[in-house]
C-alpha cells in the first residue's frame, strides 16, 4: 500500500498530491480506449470541453446514483486503498476532455 502523505508537493499545503506512475503505460492505454468508445450521449460538451459524468445523475434533491463501470471502478478502488477519504469509497467519477493547449488554469 501506498504511504500518500509520501507524495505531497507542499509539505504546507495538505492538500496537493503527485503519484507518478499511478497508472500504467497499459491501463492508460485500456482506459483511453473504454473513454473514447463510451456512447455518444454520456459526453456533454461544455463551453471549453467535453466532460463525462459517471456514477450518478445530478439533481436538485440530489444524487441520483447509477453503476459506475468495472474499468472504471478499478481505480475507484485504487483511490480508496489510498486511505485518503477515510472509509469511504469513491461512488463519482468526472472525465474531462481537453483540446491541445486547454487545460486547468
Amino acid at each position: 500500500m501506498l504511504e500518500i502523505n509520501s507524495f505531497l508537493l507542499d509539505k504546507e499545503v495538505k492538500t496537493v498530491y503527485y503519484v507518478p506512475e499511478f497508472i500504467t503505460e497499459e491501463e492508460e492505454r485500456i482506459l483511453q480506449k473504454n473513454i473514447s468508445d463510451s456512447p455518444k450521449p454520456k459526453w456533454t460538451q461544455l463551453k471549453n470541453r467535453r466532460l463525462q459524468n459517471w456514477g450518478g445523475i445530478p439533481s436538485s434533491k440530489g444524487m441520483i446514483p447509477e453503476n459506475i463501470p468495472d474499468w472504471l471502478n478499478l481505480y475507484c478502488k485504487k483511490v480508496y486503498d489510498l486511505n485518503i477519504f477515510q472509509d469511504f469509497f469513491p461512488n463519482h467519477i468526472l472525465i474531462n476532455e481537453y483540446k491541445p493547449g486547454q487545460g486547468i488554469i
